[in-house]
């Protein structure tokens, strides 16, 4: 899966979420990879100031 679609899933949780976070607070999205450089998912960081969190993100979705 690439990183655009799952910003999309980001996107949806974000919005899901009781937060004050937006997807524009995004600081920044790290992709994160198995010991046989297989890409895993991605990290995604968010803060606006109020709040900071961060969301693991799988690659690998059935969708």
């Amino acid at each position: 899966m690439t990183e655009e679609v799952v910003d999309q899933v980001a996107k949806e949780y974000l919005k899901r979420l009781k937060t004050t976070v937006e997807f524009e607070d995004k600081t920044n999205v790290i992709p994160f990879y198995d010991l046989d450089d297989n890409e895993l998912g991605y990290y995604y960081q968010f803060e606006n100031g109020e709040e900071s969190f961060f969301m693991l993100l799988s690659s690998n979705c059935n969708c």
